[in-house]
């Protein structure tokens, strides 16, 4: 009897020491994690317990269950309205050589290096730093100004920039030749003199004008974009509502021989109405009809534009008047920069990175945001450079903020419901 005892503690022993040896292999972020001490509390017991469990329990997934999460995502494969993005390419040198040429020959005076120079920056002179005002010889750009028969800095750059179709060539989407000059239209902007696909307005010499062409749609065909560049230029992608704005990174400079691929992916942000209740300091996102612009009252409200609008004022303070690249519709009385400006202009912009009022932008309640994925680059035998810009990922991924009906109860409760959750789970 002894003996058999004896056997029987040995077993169980061994039992115990591979019960631990299991214990000990599985894996130590599951053993602590608080999914796994949730389930451990809420395993059906007997008695009290069983009761207190199963009513903190139903507790729990009733407050955390109304609205489990505050943004939500969903992946739109059905009902696709996206708006293809916005491509802009603006040539590093968007200066026409041919129409500088002709000014150099009826200046009243040698063209020197310096002032060829001068004339080149002319188009990107809002891209320029105060470190480049040097180059920029008033007198010199008061006979460029006679010579075109204007001192207005935008007139003048229309005047001087390059042709688009000396710079963007056999183009096509979605398959199908388009018109490159049809489809990529002029405009100014912080990042210079550029064209711009699929853009909501593009400019000409006194005012900015609505794109006439449709709004091109991401649909279930063909999304590729493809065109040829002619000379080395600087490449942006961003929503259509969106303007081309200072904050706006390049994807890539595009150089001659180069075929370039560009891969991009969409996500979208969209925002219930019922979330209007909440201060946009708090949602940190204004509604499109909710803040409007103090220059374009008839636009719709977005990042860039509520940066633009702080430019403007900004520059108005320092120079007391309006840069070109902006034309506010709205104002009876414009006084528009000029060439006894440029120094004060160039100065400003370096400031412009440093001006911390730009926290007052918040993004739109619903947008949406084009970012590249994946860029390959293959070396090419043509002069020219070869551009390809397809959609990288399908469905389009979507975050919702939505049921806020009792989203105000929760943001305030949440934390401390939770915390209190938490201690409870760990000593039950």
């Amino acid at each position: 009897m002894a003996e058999q005892k004896e056997f029987n503690d040995v077993k169980s022993n061994k039992n115990s020491i591979e019960d631990e040896k299991f214990e000990y292999k599985s894996p130590r972020l599951f053993r602590n994690s608080f999914v796994h001490k949730t389930l451990n509390l809420f395993y059906p017991g007997y008695g009290g317990r069983g009761i207190a469990n199963r009513n903190l329990k139903e507790k729990a997934i009733q407050r955390f269950n109304i609205n489990p999460t505050f943004t939500s995502i969903a992946l739109n494969e059905n009902d696709i309205k996206v708006s293809y993005p916005t491509v802009d390419v603006c040539p590093v040198y968007a200066i026409d050589a041919a129409k500088i040429s002709d000014i150099i020959k009826n200046l009243n005076t040698t063209a020197s290096d310096k002032e060829n120079d001068i004339i080149k920056l002319i188009p990107n002179f809002m891209a320029q730093t105060s470190d480049k005002i040097q180059y920029f010889d008033t007198k010199m750009l008061k006979i460029i100004g006679e010579n075109l028969k204007s001192d207005d800095l935008r007139i003048m750059t229309f005047k001087l920039a390059i042709g688009c179709g000396d710079l963007i060539k056999n183009c096509e989407f979605k398959g199908h030749p388009i018109d490159c000059c049809v489809n990529f239209l002029p405009r100014m902007s912080e990042h210079g003199f550029c064209y711009s696909f699929n853009s909501r307005s593009y400019g000409g010499e006194l005012n900015d004008f609505k794109n006439p062409q449709m709004m091109q749609m991401i649909e279930f065909e063909d999304h590729t974009l493809k065109f040829e560049l002619l000379t080395q230029s600087k490449l942006f992608m961003h929503s259509r509502d969106e303007i081309l704005s200072n904050h706006h990174k390049e994807i890539e400079t595009l150089k001659p021989n180069v075929r370039t691929n560009i891969l991009f992916s969409i996500r979208q942000t969209h925002t219930s109405d019922d979330l209007r209740q909440f201060h946009a300091n708090f949602r940190k996102c204004f509604f499109k009809n909710e803040r409007k612009s103090k220059f374009y009252a008839n636009e719709d409200y977005t990042y860039s534009g509520c940066r633009r609008d702080l430019v403007i004022e900004k520059y108005q303070k320092a120079c007391g008047c309006i840069i070109p690249y902006f034309r506010p519709n709205d104002l009876a009385i414009q006084t528009y920069c000029g060439l006894d400006d440029l120094k004060c202009m160039c100065e400003t912009f370096d400031t412009l990175s440093r001006n911390d009022k730009f926290s007052k932008c918040y993004l739109p309640c619903d947008n949406t945001v084009y970012s590249t994925e994946k860029i390959f680059i293959e070396r090419d035998q043509n002069k020219s450079t070869h551009v390809t810009l397809d959609l990288h990922q399908w469905p389009i991924i979507s975050f919702h903020h939505t049921n806020a009906t009792a989203v105000g109860k929760n943001i305030k409760n949440s934390s401390n419901d939770l915390l209190v959750l938490m201690i409870i789970f760990t000593t039950v």
